[in-house]
């Protein structure tokens, strides 16, 4: 994948695609400014600095009770600091490559509380395999398989009345 985005508008050019939106340019060797406001809730929820390039603010007010719906207030306590793609999470998970995780979903969807699962895939996002993913999820084996299959699909609008 490294390969297809860094050539992805020739070998030689300044910009290559975002993996995480095709619609978005990015510059080589420059900082991720794409989504925006990325650098907003990782400064929100890892209680660090803000970019001195990225807008924004967040609602400091409400942050313990965000950090209790995402069940971080445990991470927030013991001094964790929230980044996307921070190396120490990955290097403490990399002896789990290539495990599978589909009798760990199954016994989630299986649990008599019936917990609610949202696995997600942006629309637009080079980097998820949204086919692959689609299949995975219609062969795990559960007693709901045939009605997930044949539930209606409907795209995720976030924010519907923004312009």
């Amino acid at each position: 994948l490294d390969d297809i985005v860094s050539q992805s508008y020739g070998e030689n050019a300044k910009f290559h695609v975002s993996q995480y939106d095709v619609r978005v340019s990015e510059r080589k060797g420059a900082p991720r400014t794409f989504p925006e406001g990325h650098k907003v809730v990782e400064t929100y929820l890892g209680g660090h600095a803000l970019p001195s390039w990225e807008k924004g603010t967040m609602d400091k007010s409400i942050k313990a009770s965000v950090l209790e719906a995402i069940h971080a207030t445990e991470s927030a306590a013991a001094g964790q600091v929230y980044e996307e793609c921070t190396d120490p999470p990955y290097n403490a998970l990399a002896h789990q490559d290539g495990k599978g995780v589909v009798e760990d979903i199954v016994a989630v969807l299986e649990d008599p509380s019936q917990p609610r699962l949202l696995i997600f895939n942006g629309i637009e996002d080079l980097i998820c395999n949204h086919v692959g993913n689609e299949k995975a999820l219609e062969n795990l084996p559960w007693s709901g398989q045939t009605s997930w299959i044949e539930a209606q699909r409907y795209a995720w609008i976030p924010f519907p009345d923004s312009k």
